[in-house]
């Protein structure tokens, strides 16, 4: 349900005899400002949610990890352009990351792309998946 709307009357209620949760919420001068402070603050959020949806997408069903690497190296197929698509979204997010100081230079879409269609492989074999992906997004070096 989306915040703000009632759902039984399918608009925004105003009135006080829906339930609370039915009201829209008053946005302060505070909340604006911590709302854009946070927007601000979001790159590495971003990368890290969008990586995150990704292993989820390629964790669908066991078996999808083959054809997304393939399609990776078929850059023509329509499957490796919807991939370079991916590519591309994620180049533009680390951009952001990368100007913020939060990614090393020299990391590409690319290699986030592989590294998490890798771990997305291995997680189907994984006890604890989340510690994989973990692992990725902070090193293994002390």
């Amino acid at each position: 349900m989306r915040s703000g709307w009632c759902s039984r009357r399918g608009s925004q209620a105003a009135d006080a005899t829906h339930p609370r949760s039915c009201r829209r919420p008053r946005r302060t001068r505070a909340r604006r400002t911590s709302l854009h402070a946070t927007a601000q603050e979001t790159s590495l959020y971003k990368l890290t949610a969008w990586l995150e949806s990704l292993a989820n997408w390629f964790t669908t069903y066991e078996g999808l990890t083959d054809p997304m690497r393939r399609a990776v190296e078929e850059a023509q197929s329509p499957l490796g352009m919807k991939c370079y698509d991916v590519i591309a979204q994620l180049d533009d997010l680390l951009q952001e990351a990368k100007a913020e100081g939060a990614i090393k230079d020299g990391v590409t879409g690319r290699d986030l792309y592989l590294a998490t269609l890798g771990l997305a492989w291995v997680a189907q074999h994984s006890e604890d998946p989340k510690r994989l992906y973990e692992l990725l997004a902070r090193g293994w070096m002390a």
